[in-house]
């Protein structure tokens, strides 16, 4: 069965100062290269190095930190090192939370989602040459005044293929300089060590330039179930939006949190694979966008969500079924042939939320048709399907 699945969402109030976000993969492979690290760690400076080494030197690479035991620490991302860890020494290193068929730790490592800051390099470029399964499309709207967020991924299958897998979106803030307090202040065992990037910066290191500190998952830690279908087909695609609110600090319960600057906010938009084993949950492409003042535009905010077609293809009977944002409404469907004429056309009346209706496709000849769906409102949800006789 093919399905397409969005969730709708709520206005964002007009005012002059919105505008638009939009990113895309474009066909290409992005990477992400996670930094484990803590502040209390004193060989975690030379992550900082070698992660910042990487990207500078490959722009499809995208740099996160997720930190553990320290102020910057937060409940997922605690689930996600919590035993068995995914790495075999601080800092460690995670590229696309995969789990790779040869080991990357180093010595005494077994766990081979674990890549040894040595690798880096290495490993993400050749994660970033292969040819992407999915292309993700990334919209997001922000209110500078409500600090609502609302961001839109849609993701599209490049190929066929086989398994479950979830959407996601996590929330990164760049260069976070905490207080003069332990949790902030980096330990650096590179203080003595001559010619290092942080010879002689002090140890610990008071208000280091911590980046790309991984802040919220808004899919949760396994990412969002239900979106995709299992095994999609090439050229099918799936979107989700998500609403957050930035908070004005990440650590509200630390005396001396500093402020939220939107500035350093950056949204990554991926496709992960699903599953229950947090080392299989591997990333399969990736986006990432700096985050912008600005409505998502009303024509990215589907009526209907939970849309599916099926039988897809059909012979002589089609059933579309969905959930509207607002219960109680005249829906009006059109089923247009591939050269885009109007070759049937329905109006109903729906009571409560579900839209759910069987159509008679005898009269139509073999081909690919684009059923749409119009609500009162004038907003369309439109999805492709196929007559086989």
């Amino acid at each position: 069965m093919k399905r397409v699945l969005s969730i709708s969402l709520t206005a964002l109030l007009a005012t002059s100062a919105f505008a638009q976000s939009s990113v895309n993969t474009n066909g290409s492979r992005y990477s992400v290269l996670e930094d484990v690290t803590g502040a209390w760690c004193q060989f975690c400076p030379d992550g900082t190095v070698y992660q910042n080494n990487v990207m500078a030197a490959n722009p499809k690479v995208i740099g996160v930190a997720l930190h553990n035991n320290d102020k910057m620490s937060f409940a997922d991302g605690n689930a996600i090192m919590a035993s068995p860890n995914l790495v075999c020494g601080y800092p460690g290193g995670l590229i696309d939370r995969k789990n790779f068929p040869t080991s990357y730790g180093g010595s005494g490592c077994t766990k081979n989602t674990s890549v040894n800051r040595s690798y880096w390099a290495q490993v993400t470029s050749a994660q970033t040459a292969e040819t992407p399964k999915w292309d993700i499309k990334m919209n997001h709207g922000y209110n500078a005044t409500t600090r609502e967020v609302k961001v839109m991924i849609i993701a599209k299958s490049l190929v066929a293929q086989t398994g479950s897998f979830n959407l996601n979106v996590w929330v990164i803030e760049d260069h976070v300089k905490g207080p003069n307090v332990t949790g902030y202040n980096q330990v650096n065992y590179y203080n003595t060590q001559s010619g290092h990037a942080y010879y002689n910066a002090g140890n610990p290191i008071v208000a280091f330039d911590h980046r790309h500190v991984e802040r919220a998952y808004l899919g949760g830690v396994e990412g969002t179930s239900g979106i995709i279908a299992n095994n999609p087909t090439a050229g099918q695609s799936y979107q989700y939006t998500y609403t957050y609110t930035l908070p004005t600090t990440y650590d509200a319960a630390t005396t001396g949190a500093p402020n939220v600057n939107t500035a350093n906010i950056y949204l990554v938009g991926m496709v992960m694979v699903k599953s229950t084993d947090k080392m299989q949950r591997e990333i399969l492409n990736a986006v990432q966008a700096k985050l912008t003042p600005g409505a998502l535009a009303a024509n990215d905010v589907p009526a209907i969500h939970g849309l599916e077609l099926f039988p897809n293809p059909a012979q002589n009977f089609i059933t579309v079924r969905g959930i509207l944002d607002q219960a109680n409404q005249n829906v009006k469907v059109q089923i247009i042939n591939g050269i885009g004429q109007v070759v049937a056309a329905y109006d109903y009346k729906t009571g409560g939320s579900i839209f759910g209706e069987t159509i008679n496709t005898e009269s139509l000849i073999n081909g690919v048709y684009r059923m749409v769906l119009t609500t009162e409102d004038g907003r369309n949800t439109s999805q492709s399907f196929v007559i086989t006789k």
